[in-house]
């Protein structure tokens, strides 16, 4: 009897401390924060393992040792939104237009001929 009722009062007392999704988080999960390459939007990010996209060096350095050669990237995002609402027609709109440079990237690259240690290129991004 006693553990039932120790049980019942963990259960009940568990529930403070849940919490829900409130106004803050919709707004944060309703905004497109995706800025990248292209591939690496089409993709949601899976790329960032693999390496080989400007974008992906910041969550895995490593992803340079695929690259073969001098890079320059640059990324255009364009993002355009309209919403229109009515209530009680009362009607109201908004345009909304954003254009902006979410990325911009150099690598270098130089390969090493003495590959003696084991070290075959370097790479600076």
């Amino acid at each position: 009897m006693k553990s039932k009722l120790l049980i019942g009062i963990l259960f009940l007392s568990s529930t403070f401390l849940a919490h829900a999704q409130n106004e803050v988080d919709a707004l944060r999960y309703s905004q497109p924060f995706i800025n990248g390459t292209a591939r690496f939007n089409s993709m949601g990010g899976a790329f960032t393992a693999l390496g080989g996209d400007m974008t992906s060096i910041n969550q895995n350095p490593a992803g340079l040792a695929v690259y073969r050669s001098n890079e320059i990237y640059t990324g255009l995002n364009l993002f355009s939104q309209t919403t229109r609402s009515s209530y009680l027609n009362n009607g109201t709109s908004n345009n909304q237009i954003n254009l902006n440079i979410p990325n911009f990237g150099l690598l270098f690259y130089n390969k090493i001929d003495d590959s003696d240690y084991g070290w075959v290129s370097s790479y600076f991004a």
